[in-house]
């Protein structure tokens, strides 16, 4: 399953805003709520077999140098999702907003 996640960089840290099942839906939402932090929509596959079609859990990985989180990539279950954040790593259960007339 592909998804587009919208990508924002603050503090030399890569984040992650939201999940979207169109690129349009994305970049109406980047437009709509005027987000700062340079984001852009990158298209991903999710990892691993999902348990909910509706719901992934996004992973990001700790940068102990920078105190920050960056984004590691989409996973469709909250397991696999822990093992790819790492111990210190973030996970974040994310329901896919499902495309509108923007799509």
């Amino acid at each position: 399953m592909e998804v587009f996640v919208i990508v924002t960089h603050y503090m030399n840290g890569i984040g992650e805003s939201g999940v979207f099942a169109s690129m349009g839906d994305a970049n109406a939402h980047i437009a709509k709520q005027q987000m700062g932090g340079d984001p852009m929509v990158v298209k991903c596959n999710v990892v691993g077999e999902l348990d909910d079609k509706s719901t992934v859990f996004t992973a990001s990985t700790y940068d102990h140098s920078n105190d920050i989180h960056n984004f590691k990539g989409v996973f469709g279950n909250f397991e696999q999702a822990k093992i790819a954040a790492g111990e210190k790593g973030l996970v974040l259960n994310r329901t896919v907003q499902l495309p509108s007339n923007h799509g």
